[in-house]
C-alpha cells in the first residue's frame, strides 16, 4: 500500500521548494517515473555506469539489460576493465593490502565471552519501520540472548532466565535462550534491539554495549565483537500489559507503554504478530526486583483503559497479585497481570492467539493456571513469512508428498517469494519426516 518512492520525495520537495525558491517553477511539478529516470540516466554519461544508450521503450521491448550501456551501443558491456584501464589518474587499479588486525578487545577473566551481533531474518537495522509491522514478529517475537548450552550449564543458567549482559561500555538485561548453533564461549544478540523496543533502568539498548572502534580504511565499526560478561539477575516480579486497539490509536498506546519502560529492571514493548482485522496490538513485559510501584501500575492500567467500567478484576494484596481483564466478544482484548515469575503468564498466549476466553470461566479471575487441555496449543514456529506457512504445515506436507523442496514450493508456496526461508526449508527437508 506504499506510494512509489519518487512520489514520496516529491511530496516533501514541493513545499520545501516553495519556501526556498519562491516564485520559481517547481522542479517536481509534472514529474513522472520516466522523466526522473531520464534525469538519472544523464548523470551517468562517461562514467563506469554509463546507461545513456538505454531508454524506456528499449527496456519495455527487450527487458533488463546489462550495463554499462553507453549511447550508440548495441548491447551492454559484459565485463568492465577488460582493457586493463581503471578510472584513476594513472589508469591502474588501487588496492589496499590491509594486514590482519586482531579485535580491538580480547576476552578476559572479567569479560570471558565473545559477544557478536547478528540480524533477524525479517527485521531491518534499528526496526524504526519494520518494527511497526506486526507480521514481521511472527518468526521471532521477542529479544533473547543466545548461549551455547555448555556455557549455560557451567554457569547453572536455565532457559528463559533473565541475565545481565555487560561489556566495558554498558549493560543490558535479557532473557536467555539456549542454542547449540552458538559456539562455546560466544554470546549472540540480534542487532535490532535498541532502546526503542527494550530497556529498563539505565539501559540504552544494544548500541550501548558495542564498540565505536572502526577500520581505518573502510570506517566500518567493529560491531561484531565485544568482550562480555553475563550473570543472573534477580527480578522476580513480573508485569504484562497488553491490548488490541483500533489501528489509528496504536501509535499513542505504544508511546504510553514505552514511557513506562525506564522504571523497570527489564522491559520490552513489542507488536503482536497477528492482530485481529483492523486492529493493532502492543505488549509490554516488565520485571522488577520488588513489587512494582502502585503509581506505575496505575499508569499502565490507565494506558490500557482498564481503569474504566467493563474491566474484570482479581486482586490478592497479600501476595501482590493483580489481574485486570477486558473481553471483546469471546476473546481477550486487553489485560494486566502482576505477580511473581510465571503467575498468570498463560494470559499472554491466550491474548495473542485470540482463543475464546469465556470458556475458561473462573480461571480468568482466580489463582493458578487452567489445565493444559483447556488452552490452545502453542502455535508452530513460522517458517515462511510471505505466505504465513508454519512448521507443522511443512512437516505435514513433507509426510504426504515425496518430501522434496519442490513439493513444498508447489503445494504451500513457501520459499517462492523472497527466499529468506529457503535455508530453514532445506534443513526440514534434510531431516526427513516419517509419514
Amino acid at each position: 500500500d506504499a506510494r512509489p518512492d519518487w512520489q514520496i520525495v516529491a511530496g516533501v520537495a514541493l513545499p520545501l521548494e516553495a519556501a526556498l525558491r519562491p516564485g520559481r517553477t517547481p522542479v517536481f511539478q509534472d514529474a513522472s517515473p520516466e522523466q526522473l529516470w531520464n534525469e538519472h540516466r544523464a548523470t551517468t554519461a562517461g562514467r563506469d555506469l554509463d546507461i545513456t544508450g538505454l531508454s524506456y521503450p528499449l527496456l519495455d521491448h527487450a527487458g533488463p539489460q546489462q550495463w554499462p550501456y553507453p549511447q550508440g551501443a548495441a548491447q551492454g558491456q559484459p565485463r568492465l576493465y577488460a582493457d586493463g584501464r581503471f578510472p584513476t589518474p594513472s589508469g591502474r587499479a588501487r588496492f589496499i593490502a590491509s594486514p590482519y588486525r586482531p579485535p580491538a578487545e580480547a576476552p578476559s577473566a572479567q569479560f570471558p565471552l565473545a559477544l557478536t551481533t547478528g540480524r533477524l531474518r525479517d527485521q531491518w537495522h534499528g526496526m524504526s519501520r519494520s518494527g511497526s509491522v506486526p507480521q514481521l514478529f511472527a518468526h521471532e517475537a521477542a529479544p533473547v540472548l543466545r548461549l551455547n548450552p555448555q556455557d549455560a550449564a557451567r554457569r547453572r543458567l536455565a532457559e528463559g532466565e533473565l541475565l545481565t549482559l555487560r561489556t566495558r561500555r554498558g549493560e543490558l538485561v535479557l532473557p536467555l535462550q539456549l542454542d547449540a548453533r552458538v559456539a562455546p564461549a560466544q554470546a549472540d544478540l540480534a542487532m535490532h534491539w535498541g532502546e526503542e523496543f527494550i530497556g529498563g533502568a539505565g539501559q540504552r539498548g544494544i548500541n550501548a554495549l558495542t564498540q565505536d572502534r572502526s577500520c581505518p580504511d573502510s570506517r566500518q565499526p567493529e560491531l561484531k565483537f565485544s568482550a562480555a560478561h553475563i550473570e543472573s539477575v534477580q527480578l522476580p516480579w513480573r508485569v504484562s500489559g497488553c491490548a488490541y486497539v483500533p489501528a489509528a490509536e496504536a501509535a499513542a498506546l505504544r508511546e504510553q507503554l514505552r514511557a513506562l519502560m525506564p522504571e523497570a529492571g527489564y522491559a520490552h514493548c513489542l507488536a503482536a504478530p497477528q492482530p485481529p482485522q483492523g486492529q493493532l496490538g502492543w505488549a509490554l513485559e516488565a520485571a522488577f526486583a520488588q513489587a512494582p510501584p502502585s503509581d506505575w501500575i496505575a499508569a499502565l492500567t490507565q494506558a490500557l483503559a482498564l481503569d474504566s467500567p467493563g474491566a474484570h478484576r482479581y486482586a490478592d494484596p497479600g501476595r501482590g497479585r493483580l489481574r485486570l481483564l477486558r473481553l471483546q466478544g469471546e476473546a481477550l482484548q486487553a489485560f494486566v497481570r502482576v505477580g511473581e515469575l510465571d503467575e498468570a503468564a498463560w494470559l499472554q498466549p491466550l491474548w495473542q492467539s485470540q482463543q475464546p476466553a469465556r470458556a475458561l470461566g473462573r480461571w480468568l479471575l482466580s489463582p493458578g493456571s487452567p489445565p493444559a487441555e483447556a488452552l490452545a496449543p502453542p502455535a508452530a514456529a513460522q517458517v515462511c513469512n510471505c505466505f504465513d506457512v508454519r512448521e507443522d504445515a511443512i512437516r505435514a506436507c513433507l509426510a504426504r508428498t515425496d518430501g522434496s523442496l519442490s513439493a513444498l514450493q508447489s503445494e504451500l508456496k513457501c520459499g517462492t517469494q523472497c527466499g529468506s526461508c529457503l535455508p530453514a526449508l532445506r534443513r526440514l527437508v534434510a531431516q526427513g519426516v516419517t509419514a
